[in-house]
């Protein structure tokens, strides 16, 4: 038996398996996997918690009890998003605005080509209830609201079996008294129903990106609140009795309670982990910028972290660029490019991967499950860049010839190649998807990825990361020691975050300098008041106070912090300063005669969490280094075909070991391929660093 130890666990359910990392006081990490189970996300849960408990010798309860903090992550909404499974609701607006979720900004998402559809909304035009009420600009009342209609629209939705209401009126960022009204008189004769206000949600100037959040809000609310209601629930059942928290997509934690009423902020929350856990690995590296790619079963996500941060957009969007989220959401680029990744032929014989997944049932061919659709997976099997025998930690065993036979059957018959040649094609276009990936986030927004160390992680993620760091020019490659469960370690390395706005326009000089200290007091007042509830000591609070600012008559604005004196000042030369900055890098000019206008107030809260660090190594001296257990047949390139190459194990690698590529290095649930231009060395934290 084990004694009894502080542990904080941490929980992240994908789309194909679900990772745990169990963290104890001495900073040593226990990783655990499972195949998801998307109809029972909680069950997945329990059953990963089951397995940590047994490996550690003790019994669930006694491990919940001695655990003080579980994290999750979850893609609950960005699944009801993708899949339009979210609840069934209803839209109050004001009269005259029904159509504004169909009109959005009035362009099309395709420029030139006028028979595109638009994207349907995700409530249908007779759930869009026009109700009589208006304010201006200013916040005052012009026509006070109607109580006859927001009652009959309540009646409509509850004939139409609605479970959920979105109430987003103009300019209720500046007065929600009418929201707060409408949801008063909602809930007195529908106690029910989920109620989304815009002003609680998303409380700034732009009716469309406001309504466009509230809705979302309102689409995921129910379904997330019957997950932590449900978890919760069990969890306590179960012993746990210390505090549990969930992922939101700012890359902070958030209370279950606060999850479930804004679920909008906890969307994109898998993919905001893996951004923190690159964070946490460039600071204990040394390394101030880096690209992080986090490769799964199911998706790639893509994030740059610039002077230890990753860049945070209120310019989110969701299903395929459809959905506006305007919250301040981890810069974020996702792919259909995981391990799942199903390979295609279109109808000119082009070969494609993805975005359609074989997930977690049936899976790739080779998992033995019923799968017959070849995937990435199916591919590095036939390659010889994944054993067998060693998948899962050896829990699975993988049916090569399964493998070989979906890839002949579906891609390497149409294209008259031998099946390994296709699976090596299969190979190169999920490698050149999530290049351009990493452009996106990097060159096509004005950085240089050379300037980049590129972080990999994800269970399928090192054996693409020598391909995928060739073709950017990126020199340096880190994969993390746990890269299997590299978000679920994000998870443990993050804060209580909450984001706090209050629109204010005017021009960025001395006569917006009286106002500002007087908005920020309010916003002040509001963080600390949420951190008191999340029982954050003052000691543990961090306030860090943003504007957003556009060149005056610009359309789209940039958030830049508050430089530290300028709003005493009244001159705001340092912040100015770094608007012109960031306005350069991003847009590729500045104009510093030009005025610059406010538009929104920001502050981020902080509560800081407890973290424990991971404990150091000393190197080994080269004597005492690893040797490789064996060689193993790889397929490295169409020239060379297959080559014998060394194969280690990682869990006998320590500090210092170094070697030359070509070579594999097998963890319990990844494998690492240096290619053959390539060096790899352990580093003290048993991270693995690569370079050409």
């Amino acid at each position: 038996m084990v004694p009894p130890m502080s542990l904080r666990i941490s929980v992240d359910t994908g789309g194909t398996f679900t990772d745990f990392v169990c963290l104890d006081d001495s900073g040593e990490a226990q990783v655990t996997k499972i195949l998801s189970l998307p109809e029972n996300p909680a069950a997945a849960v329990f059953a990963g918690l089951r397995q940590i408990a047994a490996a550690r010798g003790l019994p669930l309860s006694e491990l919940l009890a001695s655990t003080t903090n579980l994290f999750f992550g979850t893609t609950l909404g960005t699944n009801a998003v993708l899949t339009g499974t979210g609840a069934r609701l209803g839209l109050l607006t004001t009269k005259g605005f029904r159509d504004l979720l169909e009109m959005r900004r009035g362009t099309r998402d395709h420029l030139y080509d006028n028979k595109t559809p638009p994207p349907s909304p995700l409530v249908p035009r007779y759930l869009r209830l026009p109700i009589t009420e208006r304010v201006d600009a200013a916040g005052e009342v012009i026509i006070p609201l109607r109580a006859e209609d927001v009652a009959q629209a309540c009646a409509t939705l509850r004939r139409e079996e609605a479970e959920a209401v979105a109430v987003a009126f103009l300019h209720a960022y500046c007065n929600p008294k009418h929201e707060r009204e409408a949801a008063a008189l909602l809930a007195r004769l529908w106690p029910q129903a989920f109620l989304s206000l815009s002003s609680e949600v998303a409380p700034a100037i732009g009716i469309y990106e406001r309504t466009s959040t509230t809705v979302l809000n309102a689409y995921c609310g129910p379904l997330m609140q019957r997950f932590v209601g449900r978890l919760q629930e069990e969890l306590r059942g179960a012993g746990f009795g210390g505090s549990a928290l969930v992922m939101q997509s700012n890359g902070g934690m958030i209370s279950p309670a606060d999850a479930g009423r804004f679920a909008a902020r906890t969307i994109l929350s898998g993919p905001a982990a893996g951004a923190m856990a690159g964070r946490a690995l460039a600071r204990q590296t040394g390394i101030d910028t880096c690209i992080t790619l986090d490769m799964g079963g199911t998706s790639t996500d893509v994030c740059l972290i610039e002077a230890g941060e990753p860049i945070v957009t209120t310019e989110a969007r969701l299903g395929a660029g459809r959905y506006r989220l305007n919250l301040p959401t981890l810069d974020i680029h996702t792919i259909g490019a995981g391990g799942g990744s199903i390979a295609w032929l279109d109808r000119g014989g082009l070969l494609h991967v993805g975005p359609q997944s074989a997930g977690a049932q049936p899976g790739p061919a080779c998992y033995g499950r019923g799968g017959r659709r070849p995937t990435v997976t199916d591919a590095n099997v036939l390659l010889g860049c994944i054993a067998p025998e060693r998948f899962f930690g050896g829990r699975m065993q993988l049916d090569s010839q399964a493998a070989r036979r979906a890839i002949e059957e579906e891609v390497a018959g149409a294209l008259g190649l031998d099946a390994a040649a296709a699976a090596f094609g299969i190979i190169t276009v999920v490698n050149t998807n999530m290049a351009a990936a990493v452009r996106e986030v990097s060159l096509d927004r004005g950085y240089d990825p050379r300037d980049f160390a590129l972080v990999v992680g994800g269970g399928a993620g090192p054996l693409h990361a020598c391909a995928v760091a060739r073709e950017i020019g990126i020199p340096r490659i880190v994969v993390p020691r746990d890269a299997s469960a590299f978000s679920a370690h994000g998870m443990l390395a993050t804060d209580l975050r909450h984001d706090f706005v209050a629109t204010f326009t005017g021009p960025l000089d001395g006569s917006s300098a009286k106002a500002l200290p007087q908005t920020f007091a309010e916003l002040r007042r509001q963080a600390h008041a949420q951190l008191e509830a999340d029982g954050v000591p003052e000691s543990g609070r961090q306030l860090v106070p943003s504007l957003d600012l556009r060149y005056k008559g610009q359309y789209h604005e940039l958030t830049v912090p508050l430089a530290a004196g300028d709003a005493e000042s009244g001159a705001f030369p340092a912040t100015a300063g770094a608007f012109h900055s960031r306005h350069e890098q991003r847009y590729g000019y500045a104009v510093k005669e030009d005025a610059i206008e406010i538009v929104n107030l920001r502050l981020l809260a902080i509560g800081c969490l407890p973290k424990t660090a991971a404990p150091a190594k000393a190197a080994r001296a080269p004597s005492t280094l690893a040797s490789p257990s064996g060689m193993r047949a790889v397929y490295l390139d169409r020239r060379g075909g297959f080559r014998e190459v060394p194969l280690y194990d990682g869990a006998l690698l320590h500090p210092g070991f170094t070697a030359n590529g070509p070579a594999l290095i097998a963890q319990p649930f990844t494998t690492i391929l240096v290619a053959v231009d390539y060096t790899v060395q352990v580093d003290p934290y048993g991270n693995y660093l690569l370079w050409r």
